[in-house]
């Protein structure tokens, strides 16, 4: 009987021992924002919101696409509170054509968007505005008030090639082509190009002489989409030729993205980055990932270069000798890669997850899905931007998803 008396106790003294903790997950998967905006007008709308603005802001106003009657609008929104300031909602703009994907530029209050109706200057505050009627335009880079754009041409045979042109903020009346790569002309494809500018990169050298890098395709023959990759360098201010026509070998698919850093130029094509000396135009070292790069930025305060490839990995290499420090298991990047304050944030194309990594170690710190999920889509879209850490406060993330702004606070 003492036995049975002992075994019931024991019984009950389990039963009510709290479970043992669980171990805490290394990342955040759910995140409340700061705020969010609804910039559709209607969720049966089976594509939501397509414009991709990575965030652009001047530090009270950042700038959002949205929605309405099935056609693009330009919103900027309160950085703090996410309220609408001003709406853009002219011209019966195509839903996605406002689409900064790839590169922004802006000064401390002007921006430019190239869309399929033309190209658009907004002054960030108050969505003040003009536009040219010019097509085709993607890349863009700048100076101060000037801006660059690539931008496709036709000549009266229908031929087709990519050329650099620019503009200036203040200025509605000047929009100029400045200058074409050095094509062959020798072979068309089937869509009618020449060749493509694909990337574009500005800077200046120490004696304040404006660089333009050019990277383009060219067409390679009348029965293939395979382009033979170069790069050039264009000295505006002489309005002369640094480098010419420099090939990238190996390479017959792209490039895709040119930046200059410490005196070097980064191209990437599909699987490689190429470094060149920015001095000589010698090539530094050539680097193949084991799989399509999606995205690739320049973490310049660190020396670093991080990577997301089609294989669900993000690497991060030494921007001087391209030595590998680490590689994390994430997702297919559809996005941008945005760097703020020793973290790197991107949305992952499989997961639709707003991704944050430590920018030394490569560890996550979030995993976060999106808050809503009502209306088109369950996902963020390929977007991040944000505003740094200041006077001892969190620095703020801006993306969106099909339906909403979103505002998050950041992880430093």
């Amino acid at each position: 009987m003492k036995n049975l008396v002992y075994v019931i106790i024991i019984v009950f003294v389990n039963a009510c021992s709290p479970e043992p903790p669980s171990e805490p997950k290394e990342f955040v998967e759910t995140l409340k924002p700061i705020w969010t905006t609804v910039l559709l007008d209607d969720f049966n709308n089976g594509i939501g919101i397509q414009g991709l603005t990575q965030g652009i802001n001047d530090g009270d106003v950042v700038l959002f696409a949205g929605v309405k009657n099935t056609f693009q609008t330009l919103n900027g929104l309160d950085v703090n509170t996410g309220r609408i300031i001003w709406t853009f909602d002219d011209d019966r703009i195509r839903n996605g054509s406002f689409n900064l994907l790839n590169t922004t530029y802006n000064n401390s209050s002007h921006t430019v968007f190239p869309a399929g109706e033309g190209v658009y200057v907004f002054e960030i505050d108050n969505g003040n505005y003009f536009s040219f009627p010019e097509l085709n335009a993607s890349f863009i880079t700048g100076f101060g008030d000037d801006y660059y754009l690539s931008k496709h041409i036709q000549n009266d045979q229908g031929e087709k090639y990519g050329c650099l042109f620019k503009g200036n903020f203040f200025d509605y009346n000047y929009f100029e082509n400045l200058i074409c790569p050095n094509y062959s002309f020798e072979f068309l494809n089937a869509l009618n190009f020449y060749g493509y500018l694909n990337a574009i990169s500005s800077y200046e050298d120490s004696n304040k002489d404006r660089l333009i890098l050019l990277s383009y395709g060219q067409t390679n023959s009348e029965t293939s989409f395979d382009k033979l990759a170069y790069w050039s360098l264009y000295n505006e201010t002489h309005s002369k030729w640094v480098y010419d026509s420099i090939r990238l070998e190996n390479s017959n698919s792209g490039p895709f993205d040119a930046k200059y850093f410490n005196s070097k130029f980064y191209i990437r094509d599909s699987r490689f980055i190429y470094c060149y000396n920015s001095e000589t135009a010698a090539l530094i070292w050539q680097k193949e990932f084991p799989a399509q790069i999606d995205a690739m930025n320049i973490i310049e305060e660190h020396n670093k270069i991080v990577i997301n490839c089609v294989n669900y990995t993000s690497y991060c290499i030494n921007a001087d000798s391209n030595t590998q420090i680490w590689q994390e298991n994430t997702a297919a990047s559809t996005s941008n890669i945005y760097y703020q304050d020793d973290v790197v944030y991107f949305i992952g194309g499989d997961t639709g997850k707003l991704h944050a990594l430590d920018i030394n170690t490569g560890k996550h710190y979030w995993k976060v899905v999106v808050p809503h999920l009502d209306g088109p889509g369950s996902s963020f879209s390929k977007h991040v931007g944000g505003m740094p850490a200041q006077n001892g406060k969190k620095g703020k993330i801006f993306t969106s998803s099909f339906t909403r702004a979103y505002c998050f606070e950041a992880v430093n």
